[in-house]
C-alpha cells in the first residue's frame, strides 16, 4: 500500500497519457505572445494580455509601495482588500523575480530569466 501511494505522489497523472502533445519547449503552451521588448519576448503566456502583469509594473518603488499598502491592510478584510492584497504580494514577488533577472551574473542570465519569465507566464496577472 504503501508503495501506491509514493508512486502516486511523485508520478504526475499525465505520464498515463494524453490526447495533448506533451511539451518539452519550457516557452511553449501559452496562447499569447508576450509583449515586444519585454524581458520575455518570444515566450508564449498563459494570460489574456488585458490581465498580464509586465515589466514597467515590476519596480523598486512599485514594491515598497505594495509592502507600505500590505503593513496598513495586512489585518482588513473583504473581498476587495483580499485582491489587493494577492495583488501586492504579486507586485513583491514578480520585482524580486525581475531583479534577480537583471542583477545575475551572464553564467545565470537565462536561467533567472526563465524563472522570471515561468512565474509570468503561469502567475502574471492582476486580480480585479
Amino acid at each position: 500500500m504503501k508503495s501506491i501511494i509514493l508512486f502516486l505522489l511523485f508520478v504526475p497523472l499525465s505520464a498515463f497519457g494524453s490526447d495533448k502533445k506533451f511539451c518539452q519547449d519550457w516557452k511553449c503552451g501559452g496562447r499569447f505572445d508576450a509583449p515586444k521588448g519585454s524581458i520575455c519576448e518570444g515566450w508564449k503566456f498563459n494570460i489574456e494580455p488585458d490581465m498580464q502583469i509586465n515589466d514597467a509594473d515590476l519596480t523598486e518603488q512599485s514594491a515598497r509601495k505594495a509592502i507600505d499598502w500590505l503593513s496598513e491592510n495586512l489585518t482588513k478584510e473583504g473581498r476587495l482588500i483580499s485582491f489587493g492584497k494577492e495583488n501586492s504580494l504579486k507586485r513583491i514577488r514578480g520585482y524580486i523575480f525581475k531583479k534577480s533577472y537583471l542583477d545575475s551574473k551572464s553564467v545565470n542570465k537565462e536561467i533567472m530569466r526563465k524563472s522570471y519569465c515561468t512565474w509570468l507566464k503561469n502567475e502574471g496577472f492582476w486580480y480585479d
